[in-house]
C-alpha cells in the first residue's frame, strides 16, 4: 500500500508540474539511523532513570527493557553517534540545496486499527536526528480507509517553506482524490 501512495504522490506532482525525482540517500544515512536509536535510548534512559529504578515493575516492559538497554550503552557510543549524526547533518545542508521538501512514507505501512499504536515511525527517525522539520500529509487512505502517512521533510530552519510546501502538495492530491 506505502509503495503504491509513494508512487500515485510522486504521479500526482509530476503531472502538475512539480519536479520529482528519485533520490539514494548516501551510506551515511544508515548509519545515521542507527545513531539516532543510541542517542534516543541513552537519553530516554537518562531521562527516566528515576521510573525506572524505583518505578520498573509500573512501566510496560517493552518500555523498561528500552530504558535499560540505553543505561547500558557506554558513553563512548553515545559520544561516537552525537559526533556521527553532526557530519551527517552537514551533508544534509547539500542535499536539500536543489530541493523543497523529500516525499517519503510516514510509516511503513498504514495506520493500525486501535489507539495502542501510531505505527513504527523508522522514516522519521531521519528527520529527528538530523533536526529537520517533518509534517505528515494525511489524504490517501488505503482499501480498509486506514491513513496511508506520507510526509515531506524539509530543510534545516526553513519550517515555514516546508509549510507552504505542504498546503501546495495537500491541495494537489485531494484535487487527484476528490
Amino acid at each position: 500500500d506505502m509503495s503504491v501512495a509513494i508512487t500515485e504522490a510522486a504521479e500526482t506532482l509530476s503531472a502538475a508540474n512539480c519536479r520529482v525525482r528519485e533520490v539514494r540517500l548516501p551510506a551515511i544515512y544508515d548509519e545515521a539511523q542507527a545513531q539516532q536509536r543510541t542517542v534516543q535510548l541513552v537519553e530516554n534512559a537518562r531521562h527516566y532513570a528515576l521510573e525506572l529504578s524505583q518505578y520498573r515493575a509500573q512501566l510496560d516492559p517493552r518500555l523498561a527493557a528500552q530504558l535499560a538497554d540505553g543505561a547500558a550503552i557506554p558513553a563512548e557510543d553515545y559520544l561516537g553517534a552525537i559526533t556521527g549524526l553532526q557530519s551527517a547533518r552537514k551533508q544534509t545542508d547539500f542535499l536539500f540545496a536543489d530541493c523543497d521538501a523529500w516525499l517519503m512514507p510516514s510509516a511503513p505501512g498504514a495506520a493500525p486499527a486501535g489507539l495502542e499504536s501510531t505505527g513504527d515511525p523508522v522514516f522519521n527517525r531521519l528527520a529527528t536526528a538530523m533536526h529537520l522539520p517533518a509534517i505528515n500529509v494525511p489524504v490517501l487512505r488505503n482499501k480498509n480507509r486506514m491513513p496511508l502517512g506520507l510526509q515531506l521533510i524539509g530543510s534545516r530552519h526553513q519550517d515555514e517553506k516546508l509549510l507552504a510546501v505542504a498546503q501546495r502538495v495537500m491541495d494537489l492530491l485531494r484535487a487527484r482524490h476528490e
